[in-house]
This record gives C-alpha cells, sequence and structure tokens, in this order.
C-alpha cells in the first residue's frame, strides 16, 4: 500500500487563486489519495518539516489558503521524525550538489526536468520519505530528483502531481552513479535511517 508524503506546495496550492492550474492539479490529487484512503488502498503522512515549513509561511498566505492549510493538517497524520543528523542532512546536501558538477556533465539529465541542489528543509524532508518508505508528492521535481536515486530501479517513489506522473532518474544515469564512492556512502547513511 503505498504511503503519500506531500510537499509544502502541494498544501500550498490547494486554495491559490493566482495558479489555477496548480489548484486544480493539486485539488485533483488530493481527491485521488482521499478515494485510495476510503478503500484501504493507501495512506497520507505530513512529514514534521512540512508541518513546520508551512508554520512558517502561514504568515504571508491569505486567510483562506492558511484555512485550507489548517484543515488538511488536522486531518492528515503526521510522520515519525526522522531527526536527520545534521552530518548527514549536510551530505545529502553535499551530494545533491556533487551530482550537478561537472563529473557528471551529461549524465544526470532527467527529461523535461532541471535539477537543483537540496536546500535544508528539502534535505529533512526527502529523509522523512526515506525513512517511511513514501512517495514523494511534489511540483518542485528539480529539488527531489535525487530522491528517486537511493530507491530501487522502478519504484515509484517520487510524483510529480503537476504532470501526473512519476518520476524517476534513467537506467543510465543510475548506473554512472551506482558505484560512486560519495553516493555508497550517503545510502548506507540513510539505510541507518530505516525502522
Amino acid at each position: 500500500m503505498p504511503v503519500y508524503l506531500p510537499d509544502t506546495n502541494l498544501f500550498r496550492y490547494m486554495d491559490n487563486n493566482d495558479l489555477e492550474t496548480y489548484k486544480q492539479a493539486a485539488r485533483e490529487f488530493f481527491t485521488m489519495a482521499r478515494q485510495e484512503i476510503v478503500e484501504g488502498k493507501s495512506q497520507i503522512l505530513v512529514s514534521p518539516e512540512v508541518k513546520c515549513e508551512l508554520e512558517v509561511q502561514m504568515h504571508t498566505l491569505k486567510a483562506r489558503e492558511q484555512q485550507s492549510v489548517r484543515n488538511l493538517l488536522a486531518v492528515l497524520p503526521q510522520s515519525t521524525n526522522t531527526n536527520l543528523p545534521i552530518d548527514l542532512e549536510r551530505d545529502l546536501r553535499i551530494f545533491s550538489n556533487y551530482i550537478r558538477s561537472s563529473q557528471f556533465k551529461g549524465i544526470f539529465k532527467i527529461p523535461h526536468y532541471k535539477h537543483d541542489y537540496l536546500h535544508i528543509s528539502d534535505a529533512r524532508i526527502l529523509a522523512d520519505a526515506y525513512r517511511n518508505d513514501a512517495v514523494l508528492v511534489t511540483a518542485n521535481i528539480k529539488d527531489f530528483i535525487v530522491y528517486s536515486l537511493f530507491n530501487e530501479p522502478g519504484e515509484q517513489k517520487l510524483y510529480d502531481f503537476l504532470n501526473k506522473c512519476y518520476v524517476e532518474v534513467p537506467p543510465e544515469t543510475r548506473a554512472a552513479i551506482a558505484t560512486d564512492p560519495l553516493f555508497l556512502t550517503l545510502q548506507t547513511k540513510l539505510e541507518t535511517l530505516l525502522p
């Protein structure tokens, strides 16, 4: 049964009238997920970091958007806090930028997506998704594309709710990175988070 772990933007777009297509995509995802939950086919967990980010951002949201976020947070269970060690957080961020370096130029390319390095909150959200064996649901694929490297080939663990598709690094990209010492060390460290 899939576990969905939504990124902050999914909550933010639920009632954002400035971005109608994003709002529609967010609502469609939550409608689909709710139906799956009712049928016992999936569940949604909220990362403590997503909740924290939403609490920070709440002060600049419109009243309608604030209420929408509060309503969702009130009914969705929170994931177990990963308590990501600072060195692992740093290593995730370094690795996400390392694969953007000239060493991997032309190798780490995902069709139709750019790639950015992880910011602090993104590293924590990624770690929560990994620990909970969850599908990370986001519109910011560029921030989380590295997540697919830490899952088995063919596992659908990164979902682009705007384009309604799972995103995964191509096999040749995975093969090029799979033997990299930095990747192997980081993967081992991530595995220590598993329950």
